[in-house]
Order: structure tokens, then C-alpha cells, then sequence
């Protein structure tokens, strides 16, 4: 079935337009894969590096490193930054195989350990508030923390599964997540973590983080590019796609619409976002970006993404789209008529097209479609006019156009 939207395309002499999203270099000045980043504001923030810590006070143009563990046995999982100068640090040390949790409350510019007696390797941390965190990893094992940091006391290790991420919408209901590399596993508490439940949730590859936007609304994103969503606290998830991107992952929202997640492997990273509550997904890393581990956002339009060989990426607009000057591929489309003011068709031959994104002037993505026809007709007509963008994916490329609305 034809497939109708709103689209509307006028294509220059000079050839199509790329778009491409605002995402600036601000890495590390070492080849070392930075496993998290944490901002307080804008411009201040941490980032951990296997065994380093690295502060930047002026939105990554230059780091310092703050904490140097001078051998590679403190590997770092997770950084938390939390009030106006309060950091947490977590991982463990391989050789004492001790849990390592470092406390900073100078705004990372110095370290204290904070003694655990406990051999969890900790991979994430959560802070409800400024005072009640949770630290988890291992077995299913999870600490709290009613003092900012100061002190942790052990909840629950009741095993089972290996968790990767921990995640509470109130003092009393919290999530964690994780499993094996053939398996997703999930539960859930609602007494404060004395005891827990299983979830069903239907990823076949272990759950790398999770994150709600309310006490209904949850995403969990796994190590195979699965994306689940819960919209009653657990009880049911729904499959929202398999994104083209494996490994590493973590995923985080600005409010109840917008959200990202960071993942990739090896030489190819990803970093998706959302506008509308996980209905789409669209691509915002630029092109030959590297494998990224995760994203942390500390305003609505500035975030921080963070990944292999040092990569430290920033943007100042939510990850939006820009539109520049140069070809995209090969694909030859033909889109007709323009200008346009009721309806379009995007003709591509012989080859189907799987995809159409759609922007406006400001290179905000309006919407994205799926599709599957070698010719779609769209409905315009209720758009006003003005200067939008296109891109146009086939099977063998894609290409970009603008576009113009008439009336």
C-alpha cells in the first residue's frame, strides 16, 4: 500500500544536500576508551577513563586529570555528578579484587576512597535525590547511599544475573538490569529493594541500561541494538525497533519526549534520538564517529557523549540536524511536482525506498517514516508554506533534497 506523509522536495542544479548533526570534537588528548561522562551544568563536568578521571570547567575544550590510579588495576565503570560539587566514582580493583568507590566534593577536582568491604565489580550508580543513591553490579548485588555519598549499605545480592544498570522512580520501587550474553534478564522491587521480582522482558541479549521518565514510562536498550518500552511500570514491554547498533549502549531522556542513546562497536558509533516518546528513532552522530559508550545530557539542548580512542562529543542544540553543501550518494529520486502544494510522489525506479526523514528550516527533524514502495505519494497540503529538507533513503544510498511548500 502506498504510503502517504507530508514531504515536499525541490532539488538544486548543485545536487542534493547533506545533513549532518551538530555534534563537536571535545575529546580526550589520549587513546583510552572513556566509559562515562557526568556534567553539573553547561560546562563542568567529569569524565572516567579505565583508570583515570579527567575535569573539564570549560565545556571540553580542555581536560585535566584528576585522579590517576597509576596502574591499569582500577578499572572505572560509571561517574555520577550530583547537587553542586558532589562526584561518585565506581569500578573495581582487579588485582586487590576489591569494589572501588572514589567521593569527590570539590566538583571532581579531587578524590577520596570510601571504604566498601566487598569484591562487586560496580557498574552503575543512580541518585534518587542529593542524599539517597544506589550503586549496583556483580550478581544482582545493590548498595544505597542516604548521605550523598558518605557511606553505603548493602540491600540485596541475591545473584542470578550479572547487573549492568539500576534505576528508581521512588525510594521504594527501583529496576535493575543486565544478564549474559544469550539472555536479557530484569526485576523489580516496590519495598526499597528487600526483595525483588522478575520481569519479562523479550530481548534475547543482555540489557545494558535503563531509564524512566516516570513512574509508568521506562526504556531499556540492549547489548544486540534492542529497544523496549514499558508504559506500566514493568509489567509489559514492547519492542520498539533493533537499532543498527551493537554493543556498548545507554540511554537518557530530557523530559517525557525527548531522549538518546549512545551505543556502537568498534570503529562505528550511534547516537539516537527521540522526539516523541520513543515512537521513532532517528540518527544524529556524525558520519565516522567512533564506538560511544554513553551520553549524558545536563540541560535540554546541551549533552555530552563520550566513547573509544578518547571520544568526547558535544552539542549545544540537542543533537539537531544542520543543513550543508555537500552530495550524499548517488541515488537518483525523482520527486515531482515543485513547487508543490497538495501532493508529491518520490519516485526511485527500481530501487524501494526504505526511509524518508523530513525537516524543517531550522533542521529539527519533523518527522521519520519507514517505508517499502519504489514510488510513495505524500500529502502536503496541510503544512504550511515554507523551505523544508528531505532525505531520501534507498537500498543502496541516500540522498538529501530541499524542499519547497507553496501556500
Amino acid at each position: 500500500m502506498t504510503q502517504r506523509i507530508f514531504l515536499f522536495c525541490l532539488l538544486f542544479t548543485s545536487g542534493p544536500f547533506a545533513l549532518f548533526s551538530q555534534w563537536e570534537d571535545v575529546s580526550l588528548n589520549e587513546n583510552l576508551e572513556v566509559i562515562d561522562v557526568h556534567f553539573w551544568n553547561n560546562t563542568t563536568g567529569i569524565v572516567c577513563g579505565v583508570n583515570k578521571i579527567y575535569k573539564t570547567a570549560n565545556a571540553g575544550m580542555s581536560w585535566t586529570t584528576t585522579f590517576d590510579a597509576g596502574t591499569d588495576d582500577i578499572f572505572f565503570e560509571d561517574v555520577e555528578t550530583i547537587g553542586n560539587n558532589i562526584a561518585i566514582a565506581v569500578g573495581k580493583n582487579i588485582t586487590t579484587n576489591k569494589s572501588v568507590i572514589l567521593r569527590s566534593t570539590t566538583m571532581g577536582s579531587s578524590w577520596v576512597n570510601i571504604p566498601v568491604n566487598d569484591n562487586v565489580f560496580f557498574t552503575d550508580i543512580y541518585f534518587l535525590n542529593n542524599n539517597i543513591g544506589y550503586c549496583t553490579g556483580g550478581s544482582n548485588a545493590l548498595y544505597k547511599t542516604v548521605n550523598g555519598g558518605q557511606s553505603w549499605q548493602w540491600i540485596t545480592g541475591q545473584g542470578g544475573f550479572g547487573t549492568e544498570s539500576v534505576f528508581f522512580t521512588d525510594e521504594q520501587t527501583g529496576y535493575l538490569c543486565g544478564g549474559g550474553p544469550d539472555n536479557a534478564s530484569m526485576v523489580k522491587t516496590t519495598d526499597g529493594g528487600q526483595n525483588w521480582f522478575p520481569l519479562d522482558v523479550m530481548g534475547v541479549n543482555f540489557l545494558r541500561s535503563i531509564y524512566f521518565t516516570d513512574n509508568l514510562t521506562g526504556f531499556v536498550v540492549g547489548w544486540g541494538g534492542g529497544i523496549y518500552k514499558t508504559t506500566d511500570a514493568g509489567v509489559s514491554w514492547t519492542e520498539q525497533l533493533v537499532a543498527t547498533m551493537q554493543g556498548n549502549l545507554k540511554v537518557t531522556f530530557t523530559d517525557t519526549e525527548t531522549g538518546y542513546i549512545a551505543g556502537g562497536i568498534s570503529n562505528t558509533g550511534s547516537i539516537l534520538k527521540t522526539e516523541n516518546a520513543g515512537v521513532t528513532w532517528f540518527e544524529t552522530a556524525p558520519a565516522g564517529t567512533k564506538a560511544m559508550i554513553s551520553i549524558d545530557f545536563p540541560s535540554d539542548q546541551v549533552g555530552y557523549a563520550c566513547g573509544s580512542s578518547g571520544t568526547v562529543l558535544r552539542t549545544n542544540n540537542g543533537g539537531t540536524t544542520s543543513i550543508g553543501n555537500l552530495p550524499t550518494g548517488k541515488n537518483n529520486f525523482n520527486v515531482y511536482p515543485n513547487p508543490v502544494e497538495n501532493l508529491l510522489t518520490v519516485d526511485g525506479g527500481e530501487q524501494p525506498i526504505t526511509k524518508l526523514n523530513l525537516y524543517d528550516s531550522n533542521g529539527s527533524m519533523i518527522r521519520s517514516i519507514s517505508c517499502s514502495n519504489p514510488l510513495e505519494t505524500m500529502d502536503m497540503a496541510s503544512l504550511p508554506a515554507g523551505n523544508y529538507y528531505v532525505t531520501v533513503y534507498g537500498k543502496t544510498g541516500t540522498s538529501a533534497y530541499k524542499v519547497v511548500k507553496i501556500r
